[in-house]
């Protein structure tokens, strides 16, 4: 007879189940007021704007602002400017301080600048525009109008040139005058008249010329002795014409 080897079944271990679903439990954060750049929050909890004068920069908190800055009645702000005729960066936490006579700092200048050419800057808030007449190299800080200098014109309130030999420049000059003939202009500030027996016959003159020999002159011109007649150096009438040996007459200024 054949002999079968009982068998065995392992037992099945089963989960139990509890029919819902597992959950994770969940926390409530507590209502808080929306943030935002430019905005604090109150003492009421709630959001507002950062109001003149003040900077926001985290939204959480307003900060006034520094000495000589501002928000130039703007709300909302995160920073603060240097007043205009000041210069610094307040959120650099570099203090505003004030400019000086002859730059140019309007309103939020971190860094002070040259007042520039053509204007005057007695004030470092302000520029003030020269005028014809006026010389306003950079820098300007004039508290009368800064005229062009005698001696010198200036074609523009940013060009100062030397009045040419012969010419003469007042004080306030756009242009050079040509010295007149009959006249010297020894410099750019003196304009003189050409002395008797003497003359000048061109425009720009720096001297006059002595009449010469055997002529007589005005201040303008040279002018011959008549015939047969002679006059010294500097001579100014015909009547300085004196007749020749030989010759005899009358010689009068007509």
């Amino acid at each position: 007879p054949t002999t079968r080897q009982p068998t065995t079944r392992q037992p099945t271990t089963r989960q139990p189940t509890t029919g819902q679903p597992t959950r994770q439990p969940t926390t409530s954060s507590p209502t808080t007021a929306p943030t935002c750049l430019g905005s604090f929050i109150d003492p009421q909890g709630n959001s507002a704007k950062c109001p003149v004068d003040f900077f926001c920069p985290n939204g959480q908190m307003k900060v006034a602002c520094p000495s000589h800055s501002t928000t130039a009645n703007q709300t909302a702000s995160t920073i603060c400017r240097c007043f205009a005729g000041f210069q610094g960066d307040p959120a650099s936490q570099i203090p505003c301080l004030p400019c000086r006579v002859g730059q140019f700092c309007p309103l939020g200048t971190t860094r002070a600048d040259v007042c520039p050419a053509g204007y005057n800057c007695l004030t470092p808030s302000n520029l003030t525009i020269c005028h014809q007449g006026d010389f306003c190299p950079p820098g300007t800080a004039a508290i009368i109008s800064p005229k062009c200098p005698e001696g010198s014109y200036c074609p523009t309130t940013t060009v100062n040139l030397t009045c040419p030999p012969g010419s003469t420049c007042i004080k306030g000059s756009t242009t050079f005058v040509p010295c007149d003939a009959g006249f010297w202009c020894p410099n750019a500030t003196l304009r003189l008249p050409c002395g008797q027996g003497n003359y000048s016959s061109k425009v720009g003159s720096i001297s006059c010329t002595q009449c010469p020999t055997n002529n007589y002159c005005t201040a303008t011109s040279t002018w011959p002795c008549p015939a047969n007649s002679f006059s010294p150096p500097g001579s100014y009438s015909v009547s300085h014409c004196v007749c020749g040996q030989g010759y005899t007459g009358s010689l009068r200024q007509a």
